[in-house]
């Protein structure tokens, strides 16, 4: 009996092994936490909630937002332009992913809301005589940080942009670049590494491309800083893409990057064997 109930107790231990096992090799392949490649902009990064959003909607909303660019303080009214051409970039990427005509409709007017806002606010920002640019430092330095963020934004806009009006987007999207790259060019280099900080925050090919054109007018010692910025997120983006559970995800990637980037086909290629290869109740179950 005693044998008997030794060898029942292998078997299960032995079975409780089988399904265990493949369970354990699934989580190290997966991490659930990764659901999209490139690392998205959040409402909080723009310094926007959800209510500032929909302040935007009603009549007396539009309007107390409007009143704001009457504000006595210069600095609350930059601040106030600065809020707006947020919430308009916010609903135009929110709009636009909508599959509605009327949706995005809406998308298209409320981009054109925020080129204007922005073009105001960098024409202002351009024009201050050097003790306004001393007095209004760290606002200037918000207002500029956050172009690096509309970047991004600007580029999920540009995916369901309609073909026939993809002009105004790219257009928007050089003018956005080639700010960010005054910026860096004018800035004392004390203040460049800082400013290469902020391209570190978040994994995306925005980012890549943009650190690709500084580094054509960067100074010889900044070259340095700029690839390993670069080199750390090819490695970051190739660990996402070897993580991401959802293959759409992966195709979605090569579709928009194969072309422009052949170093991340090997690492696409061995994601979608594996990824059809796991059951699909294993990728619902991860």
């Amino acid at each position: 009996m005693k044998k008997l109930n030794l060898l029942v107790l292998a078997i299960l231990f032995s079975s409780t092994m089988l399904i265990v096992h493949p369970a354990k090799a699934q989580e190290e392949d997966f991490d659930t936490n990764v659901v999209s490649i490139e690392e998205e902009v959040t409402l909080e990064e723009l310094d926007l909630t959800e209510k500032d959003v929909k302040s935007d909607d009603g009549f007396f909303g539009k309007l107390r937002n409007r009143l704001r660019l009457w504000n006595p303080s210069e600095e609350k009214r930059i601040q106030a332009r600065e809020r707006l051409a947020n919430i308009k970039l916010w609903k135009a990427k929110k709009f636009m992913a909508q599959d509605d005509e009327e949706a995005k409709a809406k998308g298209i007017r409320a981009l054109e809301r925020y080129k204007k806002h922005q073009g105001k606010l960098s024409n202002k920002l351009e024009k201050f005589p050097e003790r306004k640019k001393k007095k209004f430092k760290n606002l200037i330095e918000r207002v500029e940080n956050k172009r690096i963020r509309h970047l991004k934004v600007l580029g999920k806009v540009e995916e369901h942009y309609p073909q026939k009006k993809k002009k105004f987007i790219e257009d928007l999207r050089e003018k956005n670049a080639q700010n960010i790259e005054k910026r860096f060019k004018n800035l004392p280099d004390l203040e460049k590494e800082k400013y290469l900080k902020h391209f570190k925050k978040k994994v995306n090919l925005n980012n890549v491309q943009m650190l690709e054109r500084l580094d054509s007018v960067a100074p010889e010692t900044f070259k340095k800083k700029i690839k390993e910025i670069k080199d750390d997120h090819a490695l970051r983006l190739k660990k996402r893409i070897k993580n991401v559970k959802d293959i759409k995800e992966v195709e979605k990637f090569e579709r928009k990057f194969k072309k422009k980037r052949p170093a991340f086909t090997e690492e696409i290629e061995k994601r979608k064997i594996r990824l059809k290869e796991v059951p699909k109740a294993i990728q619902v179950i991860n």
